[in-house]
């Protein structure tokens, strides 16, 4: 648990044993790690996570701005399709690419895409955004936000992916993400 915490993995609800005993040693586990200047926290969704305090010198790593849009528009479409996602919480990835697409600018996909060209998208400008879309989410699924299944190219959110609207709910600030 020690591991999972410090390297930025949240620990979800879906993870019986894993949360059973952070719920259960949270007082504990909240005075180790204040020791060594972390935060735990829990969201309201109870997923458990570690802040590291500023003034530590362990050097952090930040999701990049790419991943944290992708984590918004993951939000975004699960709140949106709640409903029609009843049945199964699976959403493709093409689907993920396509709503991106569509509410990012033109120059904002150049920006966060690294496209340095203009003029209309080619297959290979498709082909670069899915790749790193691709890489964004084996990110947040290493850090427990997502479930991936290579195998039919679908995603499914977890509990934890609502941590990127906790800066929009007062819970959290952007940087502690």
């Amino acid at each position: 648990v020690d591991a999972m915490l410090r390297a930025g993995i949240n620990i979800i609800p879906e993870d019986n044993t894993l949360h059973s005993f952070v719920n259960a040693a949270h007082d504990h586990l909240k005075d180790y790690f204040s020791k060594v200047y972390m935060t735990l926290r829990c969201s309201p969704e109870q997923v458990y996570y570690n802040h590291m305090q500023r003034r530590t010198g362990v050097p952090q790593r930040k999701m990049s701005e790419l991943t944290m849009v992708i984590g918004l528009t993951m939000v975004s479409m699960n709140l949106d399709m709640r409903s029609a996602l009843e049945n199964s919480n699976w959403v493709a990835v093409d689907h993920l690419v396509e709503r991106l697409m569509e509410k990012l600018s033109e120059e904002r996909m150049r920006e966060l895409f690294g496209s340095r060209r203009g003029g209309a998208m080619t297959q290979f400008d498709l082909d670069k955004i899915r790749e790193d879309v691709m890489k964004c989410m084996r990110d947040l699924q290493r850090k427990n936000f997502i479930r991936v299944d290579n195998e039919t190219n679908c995603y499914m959110p977890t509990a934890a992916i609502y941590r990127f609207i906790d800066p929009l709910r007062g819970v959290a600030t952007e940087n502690e993400i």
